[in-house]
C-alpha cells in the first residue's frame, strides 16, 4: 500500500527506493534481464517497446537494462540476455527476472506437469550459469516474488502463494 503499486495493473514508478537506487547511488553498477514490469517500477513509466527494449543510461536507476513484454519469452533467451549485461558491463548488482514458471502456474496450476518443468527448465539454466558466477567472484541470491495457488492465481495470503524459497550462494 506505501508503494503505490498495490497490483499488477497499477502502472506507476515506485516511490520507494529500490536496490537498483541505493546502488546506483554508491557509485555500483546496475542491470537488469527482467520482464518489462521491472522498467516501470524503477525507470520508464509507461514502459514504451520500441523505445525501452534496451537500455543503458548511467542516470537511471537500472543503467543497463534488456526487458521483454511476452510472457512466453524463453528464459534460455533472457538467461543469455543476463550474461550478455554481465560481460559487457559488469555489473555490480544483476537480476534476472524470468516470467515462465509464473505463466505456466497460470496456464497449468501447481499440480501440473507443465508448472513443474517450467521451474527444472530454470533450475537446468541456473546450473548452466551459476558455476562460472561463483568462481568469477560473484555473490548469488535466487528467490522468488511469489508462490502460486492451486486455482492458478497469486495474490492471497495462503502458505503457497506467501512462501517462498531464498537461496544465497558464494562467498
Amino acid at each position: 500500500y506505501e508503494s503505490g503499486i498495490t497490483v499488477n495493473p497499477v502502472v506507476r514508478l515506485s516511490k520507494e527506493k529500490s536496490i537498483f537506487h541505493y546502488a546506483s547511488s554508491a557509485g555500483l553498477t546496475t542491470a537488469a534481464a527482467a520482464y518489462y514490469w521491472i522498467s516501470e517500477l524503477y525507470n520508464y513509466c509507461p514502459f514504451d517497446k520500441k523505445n525501452h527494449r534496451y537500455q543503458n543510461d548511467l542516470t537511471m536507476p537500472i543503467q543497463h537494462g534488456i526487458f521483454y513484454t511476452q510472457d512466453t519469452y524463453p528464459d534460455s533467451e533472457l538467461f543469455q540476455d543476463a550474461e550478455y549485461l554481465r560481460r559487457t558491463y559488469d555489473p555490480n548488482f544483476l537480476l534476472i527476472h524470468p516470467m515462465s514458471i509464473d505463466n505456466a502456474g497460470h496456464q497449468f496450476g501447481v499440480n501440473d506437469a507443465g508448472y513443474l518443468n517450467a521451474a527444472r527448465e530454470v533450475d537446468m539454466l541456473m546450473g548452466l550459469y551459476i558455476p562460472d558466477w561463483l568462481c568469477q567472484g560473484y555473490q548469488i541470491v535466487i528467490t522468488s516474488d511469489h508462490g502460486m495457488d492451486w486455482d492458478k492465481l497469486h495474490g492471497g495470503t495462503s502458505e503457497d502463494e506467501r512462501n517462498v524459497p531464498l537461496y544465497a550462494l558464494g562467498k
